[in-house]
């Protein structure tokens, strides 16, 4: 059974070799940036309130096939198989409904874990964090995508549990730390006091630097994950001795 930083490692091994591909597919993530950053400079009228709704919307929908293609991806680095590069995107686009009712039933469920108190919630998210994943790799839906991540974990709920919070967390505090000093570096050339961040409206090329950022990183979670999908599927259950709780 491997640890969280070993499928942390194998992430970046992963991702050092096949980053042409990752970052090609993540670098369209930045047009609805663009398209944001340009409807900002129109001026507020009902028209452009109403074009923003509804490039929000497609925004969404357009960053979701995005991620899906992504995750595509994934499985087919992790699994070690061949990607079919022509069919992908039509792939992707299939499974862009069964994602967002997914999604939305995970959140309807970490919701009502949450109003249930902070034990429910922490249950949850190991149940379910694999949701997404088990639509797209087994082409599950609904209330069947949920309980197929259930099963991924029954029986060894605090394995799972490293597995899913504390790999993402580690990579997290990492991105977080490189991208602030990245912030930082360029606060000192422009001149400006850091602190002023936190108070006035973040400047563009703050909102630049974070999007690229997140279009490095979001590849390498979506392997990482990848990686916890294939050791909770591929290993056999092991009983805990809370199997109340798993």
């Amino acid at each position: 059974m491997s640890s969280p930083f070993e499928l942390i490692l194998q992430s970046l091994k992963d991702y050092r070799k096949e980053a042409p591909t990752l970052i090609g597919y993540a670098a369209w993530l930045l047009l609805p940036f663009f398209v944001s950053f340009a409807v900002s400079f129109l001026p507020i009228t009902p028209v452009v309130q109403m074009l923003a709704i509804i490039l929000t919307v497609v925004e969404l929908v357009f960053i979701i096939w995005i991620t899906i293609i992504l995750c595509l991806c994934a499985q087919a680095i992790v699994f070690e198989q061949k990607a079919n590069v022509s069919t992908i995107s039509q792939q992707a686009k299939q499974l862009i409904f069964p994602v967002v009712i997914v999604n939305l039933l995970q959140l309807l469920v970490v919701l009502g874990g949450f109003l249930l108190l902070v034990i429910p919630v922490f249950l949850f998210a190991v149940w379910f964090g694999l949701t997404q994943f088990v639509t797209i790799f087994e082409n599950k839906r609904g209330f069947d995508a949920l309980s197929a991540s259930r099963e991924l974990t029954k029986g060894r709920f605090w394995y799972s549990a490293r597995l899913v919070l504390i790999g993402p967390l580690v990579l997290l505090v990492c991105f977080s730390f490189l991208l602030s000093l990245m912030i930082s570096i360029g606060s000192a050339i422009y001149g400006i006091d850091p602190t002023q961040l936190l108070s006035d409206d973040i400047p563009r090329w703050v909102e630049s630097l974070e999007a690229v950022g997140e279009l490095f990183f979001l590849p390498l979670v979506l392997l990482y994950f990848t990686h916890v999908y294939r050791e909770l599927h591929e290993h056999p259950l092991q009983l805990e001795k809370s199997p109340e709780i798993a």
